[in-house]
């Protein structure tokens, strides 16, 4: 394996390629597209060396050679105890991230319920005064019998 650096990934040269370096040449629409996550280089055929990742390289993992992936990086949420995470660590990020979500789900949900209430709040009003006119035009409009 190679070593590489940050200048490395900047000065890779293009050789002979229809598009510039960090770019591949997509056929069907006739251009240039940036390479995807985890690749650079001449028509994005290298794969970033760890500790490198994500768009051209310029990320750096701070995680061990197994754990960062050449795209993503480090797992997130990683709980680091002399490098292992136990099976009770793994357990409560899980259950803090459910929390988060019921919460979340909580807060929108009556964010949402306001919204309607005020809505019908304000239509009941809006129908109630077009009733109220409504009637005094009726009102005034009927023939008096006496």
């Amino acid at each position: 394996m190679q070593n590489y650096s940050f200048f490395t990934f900047i000065l890779y040269r293009n050789k002979g390629s229809r598009c510039s370096t960090n770019y591949w040449y997509k056929e069907d629409s006739n251009e240039c597209v940036a390479c995807n996550q985890g690749y650079f280089g001449n028509n994005c055929t290298e794969l970033c060396p760890f500790p490198f990742y994500g768009v051209v390289c310029v990320k750096k993992c701070n995680c061990s050679v197994d754990d960062c992936h050449y795209a993503t990086g480090c797992p997130v949420l990683q709980i680091e105890t002399n490098g292992t995470t136990s099976p009770s660590e793994k357990r409560d990020t899980f259950n803090r991230k459910r929390l988060n979500l019921r919460i979340g789900v909580f807060v929108y949900g009556g964010i949402l319920i306001v919204f309607v209430l005020l809505f019908l709040l304000i239509e009941l009003r809006r129908r109630t005064r077009q009733s109220v006119v409504e009637q005094q035009i009726f009102t005034e409009n009927a023939p008096a019998y006496e």
